[in-house]
């Protein structure tokens, strides 16, 4: 708590800082209020990206979430589905002589993610729910322009809140197997800093930029997740010891290139992410449990992670910036579901349909 005071004091400050400034100075400044920024946007492989978007494609089936036990197929045909938006409530653009300066923004992203197997023949069921949260974030761009530097921004985010539940039917599930580990309370709160080079500040041109991002735990003690009594065996709890995850982003914008155009902006995004693979078993039938239940040792180690997407944007006005965007996704790592986190030969492929903020 106490870090997260400094930290809201500091923001503070700077902000009071660049308000007295922009008083004193005659360069033409400009304040908005409820409008979305046109900086700072999150990427399209951003696994935290609190945008709309509806997913259908194939996913290794694991026995720990396919309560269809007979299906023996390697892959099954999932959807996931994200209900997010980031609520906007300042921004602050300054120009001098016409040139910008800086851009900044306040910020509330807001996201619940719900996966479900809708090949599944009974009831295609709810494997889990993702609920992220943010009071507020911060964007912050300086303008270079020089040459192949154009620019650089800051994203700081002081709390942010994760929980992940399973589906009501995956939990019964379990719960008649007699399981020990029925679910697990993945719940945290964490800060995140991240830095871009070459934003795209919202211009419809070629560009590439590249964001690196910290993410750590405000109370590593707490760790990642727990295992109440009523759901699981506590004294196969283990606290997390690793508290801090890092994230590498790249994304192209091509608006003048091979296949790509002024009304088929093409996009070519990827994140690869160092993540926590959690500790807590999963054995999911009386045989695994027995067998390996009593050998279990605390599996807790970093892993990476591999988010990309290829596809376009479609641009239906000349004065807008397109929003709405079809693409080819690709992921392989640690699921990237709380429940499931120790999972890590998780594979996804297929097509995402996303609406940018």
């Amino acid at each position: 708590m106490n870090r997260l005071l400094k930290i809201f004091f500091v923001i503070m400050w700077c902000a009071m800082h660049l308000h007295i400034s922009a008083q004193n100075s005659k360069d033409s400044i400009r304040s908005r209020y409820f409008k979305q920024r046109d900086f700072g946007k999150y990427f399209i492989s951003d696994i935290y990206s609190p945008t709309p978007q509806i997913q259908a494609g194939a996913g290794l089936n694991l026995a720990t979430y396919n309560i269809s036990p007979s299906r023996t197929n390697q892959y099954l045909i999932y959807n996931q589905t994200d209900f997010g938006a980031e609520l906007p409530f300042f921004t602050k653009v300054k120009y001098n002589d016409g040139l910008l300066k800086y851009k900044f923004s306040i910020s509330t992203p807001i996201c619940a993610r719900i996966w479900f197997d809708f090949t599944e023949p009974y009831t295609a069921p709810i494997l889990n729910t993702d609920f992220q949260f943010a009071p507020f974030e911060l964007h912050f761009l300086k303008n270079v322009n020089r040459k192949k530097f154009k620019n650089f921004s800051v994203k700081l985010v002081p709390f942010f809140h994760e929980s992940s539940h399973m589906g009501d039917e995956l939990t019964l599930y379990k719960r008649a197997d007699s399981v020990y580990n029925v679910w697990v309370n993945v719940s945290y709160q964490t800060s995140e800093i991240a830095f871009t080079i070459n934003d795209m500040n919202g211009k419809l041109a070629n560009n590439t930029s590249v964001k690196l991002g910290l993410k750590f735990l405000l109370n590593p003690q707490k760790g990642w997740y727990s295992i109440r009594t009523e759901a699981g065996d506590t004294a196969r709890s283990v606290p997390s010891h690793y508290w801090l995850e890092s994230y590498l982003q790249l994304q192209n914008q091509a608006t003048r290139s091979w296949l790509a155009n002024d009304k088929f902006i093409r996009i070519a995004s990827i994140e690869i992410r160092s993540r926590v693979q959690y500790g807590y078993p999963s054995f999911t039938t009386q045989y695994e449990r027995s067998a390996n239940w009593a050998n279990y040792t605390n599996g807790e180690r970093m892993n990476f992670s591999v988010n990309a997407y290829l596809g376009w944007k479609f641009n239906f006005s000349n004065h807008l910036v397109p929003r709405f965007g079809a693409y080819i996704k690709f992921y392989e790592g640690i699921n990237p579901y709380g429940q499931f986190r120790n999972l890590s030969n998780y594979k996804f492929l297929g097509i995402s349909l996303i609406y940018e903020n």
